[in-house]
């Protein structure tokens, strides 16, 4: 598909670094900052690209605690990066130029364009630049940016549900399906490659199928499985029209499987007939009263 005409993500910085793992050991990644988010990957030329870690959630200081290595650490709360050079002027240039970037956006550059490497939004959605986010509490954290707290709560939720039906390795693939998605619809709005308009033919599945929900937590009489199983088909047509542009034809079948697995008449019935998940259900209630307000309060349809 041709590329030309979407917005264009400037790289501003780029360059080796090494990565402390999980495993208590230092590899060798190749770091790039964009904006007020911060990737890395195994190899330059390699196409799938983790992060972004969201730089304005974060805190940069020194990490001398491994001899011969000059580290750095970013850190949010619980989670904590670690990265190092072999020279300490490297150290000092990484530092300065993450927390210069501190306050930008995500995908956005600090400077001026000229001169700089560029990466099409639609090529770096489809090359699954971020993707690996899906598999960390960053995804989470452009979620809660994005949508609020109570978008992460209804992942939860979610999350909950699937591992009572199928377990946890269930679960967590569809969470990470979700997030991922989740994450390239984000960066595609941010960088204005989706727009309001675009938007605006998914709006009435989303609303009937939000409207389904608030009645099956509210009224258990309305309960009906195969209504929101029907209503979530439509929506899945509508959702593939609106990204078939910018992601791969497995994560949209992903996304169609993930949509067809959750309206399962097995899995409804476990949060809405289930009556030891009622506080979840209250919860799911509360998230989707409180958000329709706020969704859909200037919608007319």
């Amino acid at each position: 598909m041709e590329e030309t005409g979407v917005h264009e993500i400037t790289i501003d910085k780029e360059g080796p670094i090494l990565m402390f793992s999980s495993k208590k050991k230092w590899k060798s990644k190749w770091a790039i900052l964009s904006g007020g988010g911060l990737y890395y990957k195994a190899k330059k030329k390699d196409p799938e690209t983790s992060g972004p870690i969201l730089l304005k959630d974060f805190t940069v200081k020194m990490n001398d605690e491994h001899k011969k290595k000059f580290g750095f650490e970013i850190a949010s709360g619980g989670e904590t990066y670690i990265f190092a050079f072999e020279e300490e002027d490297k150290r000092k240039e990484w530092i300065a130029a993450i927390e210069e970037h501190r306050g930008k956006e995500v995908g956005h550059s600090a400077g001026s364009d000229h001169g700089k490497k560029k990466q099409s939004t639609a090529m770096r959605v489809k090359k699954n630049v971020g993707g690996s986010v899906a598999t960390s509490s960053a995804g989470k954290g452009m979620i809660k940016e994005f949508l609020g707290k109570d978008g992460v709560k209804l992942l939860d939720i979610v999350k909950k549900v699937v591992t009572l039906q199928d377990g946890k390795k269930k679960a967590e693939e569809i969470e990470n399906t979700i997030i991922r998605i989740a994450v390239k619809v984000i960066l595609l709005w941010k960088n204005k490659d989706i727009a309001t308009q675009d938007i605006a033919g998914c709006v009435p599945g989303v609303k009937t199928i939000w409207s389904d929900a608030i009645d099956f937590c509210e009224m258990s009489f309305a309960y009906d499985p195969a209504k929101i199983k029907e209503h979530a088909e439509k929506l899945q047509i509508d959702f593939t029209k609106l990204l078939t542009e910018f992601i791969t034809d497995k994560n949209l079948a992903n996304l169609r499987e993930v949509m067809s697995y959750l309206v399962t008449k097995d899995v409804l019935d476990r949060l809405f007939v289930d009556d030891t998940n009622d506080e979840m259900k209250k919860e799911l209630n509360r998230i989707l009263r409180g958000g329709w307000i706020v969704v859909f309060k200037d919608d007319k349809q």
